[in-house]
């Protein structure tokens, strides 16, 4: 299954955390790129993780409809495993590889490329029928 583009970005950051600045994620995703990146590095683990897990559910939400079966179990199931110790500071951890591969090995790549783009990006075909 395929993580969301941001999710896999957001997945790999080492970044250090540097205060206990917490941002929702309304707050986050009004951020320019850049911007977003400087803040992710900086917050907490904790808000790493609810900020990643915050736009998994939505883009789930949203295409729930679109999914079979098994990619919805398969997205709850990531979803569920999006936990602040993949966010520890490591620069990829064990955790963090596997939790992508999962996912690359169940989500369509259409699916996983919408996940996390802007709002009102075109809508993901219809899904596959395995």
């Amino acid at each position: 299954m395929r993580l969301p583009a941001l999710l896999l970005a957001l997945a790999t950051l080492a970044g250090c955390s540097t205060g206990a600045q917490t941002i929702s994620y309304d707050e986050f995703s009004a951020l320019p790129r850049a911007e977003q990146v400087r803040v992710f590095n900086e917050i907490e683990p904790e808000n790493r993780a609810a900020l990643v897990r915050t736009q998994a559910e939505r883009w789930l939400d949203i295409y729930r409809d679109r999914l079979n079966p098994e990619e919805v179990a398969a997205a709850e199931d990531v979803i569920a495993q999006i936990v602040p110790d993949l966010y520890d500071g490591a620069p990829q951890s064990d955790r963090a590889e596997a939790l992508k591969e999962q996912a690359l090995s169940t989500l369509p790549l259409e699916f996983v490329r919408l996940a996390f783009a802007e709002p009102g990006a075109t809508p993901p075909p219809a899904s596959r029928q395995d």
